[in-house]
């Protein structure tokens, strides 16, 4: 699998993250291009960010002095499991992508392995809501030595990916909030990192203009990343409910809030084989 696939939000490459936006951190995509990227045969990984890097992303046994749920102490291993909603039923799994995606093996995989995951399965979804916005869900479960070096070595390989495709897509980029440590009421990983970014994309009579927030989370058993985006259309074929939603992206804030419900929501210990 190739980790250089990019995901939403810079996401860890497919599988980490599969992104809804063809363009990294939720940018417009090019105009005429209604309809969501297709998974291709080959393996990727990155949460995205793949949509995200991240489109495929591990985690696991992590260094216990951090006090990370999951791994030591006679606990069982934690994996991830995409549902049909999150959010509490707010957002539901998005019909017009692809097939479910299936949790698919990074175990062998070189990539996953130099950013600290060890054992891995990748799995991702994405959701909408009744506003036609956008919450991508990609992560990673199995053995992480140190959760915060792998989600900061994700994020920096997301950035990487996102630079290499803005510098061919003519997109107008401002960032709304940079990356920063944020522990929400209801977290009790070891590490989460949020950032917002608003961007704009025009050709001839089209223009568009995206709101985004990614959140990236880490712990001994897993590593996660979770993108919110709101995506508008203007002129050209590209007008209509189909491609614009309504509303507001999340903050930074309020993303890391939703990111530590969806990670209750996707966190689930593994039986015993």
């Amino acid at each position: 699998m190739s980790y250089n696939q990019p995901g939403p939000y810079g996401a860890p490459p497919q599988p980490y993250a599969q992104q809804y936006s063809p363009t990294p951190y939720g940018e417009p995509a090019p105009p005429y291009q209604q309809e969501p990227p297709r998974r291709g045969k080959g393996k990727a990984i990155g949460i995205s960010v793949g949509a995200l890097v991240l489109v495929g992303a591990a985690v696991g046994g992590y260094l216990y002095s951090t006090g990370a749920i999951g791994g030591s102490g006679g606990k069982k291993p934690y994996m991830l499991v995409m549902p049909d909603a999150v959010l509490g039923g707010k957002y539901t799994k998005l019909s017009t992508s692809a097939p479910d995606k299936q949790p698919e093996s990074i175990a062998d995989n070189e990539d996953a392995k130099a950013l600290g995951i060890e054992g891995g399965t990748t799995v991702s979804q994405s959701y909408t809501n009744t506003d036609k916005q956008r919450l991508s869900v990609s992560g990673a479960y199995g053995k992480i030595a140190n959760p915060r070096k792998t989600v900061e070595a994700l994020i920096a390989r997301m950035e990487e990916s996102r630079k290499k495709l803005l510098g061919a897509a003519k997109t107008n980029v401002q960032n709304v909030t940079p990356w920063t440590d944020i522990a929400p009421g209801g977290f009790n990983g070891a590490v989460m990192k949020c950032k917002a970014d608003k961007s704009s994309y025009s050709y001839g009579t089209i223009s568009s203009s995206t709101e985004s927030s990614v959140c990236v989370w880490g712990d001994s058993d897993t590593i996660g990343v979770v993108q919110h985006t709101v995506s508008k259309t203007v002129g050209g074929l590209a007008t209509g409910a189909e491609v614009s939603a309504s509303g507001n992206a999340m903050t930074a804030q309020e993303l890391a809030a939703a990111t530590a419900t969806v990670r209750t929501e996707t966190r689930k210990e593994q039986e015993e084989q």
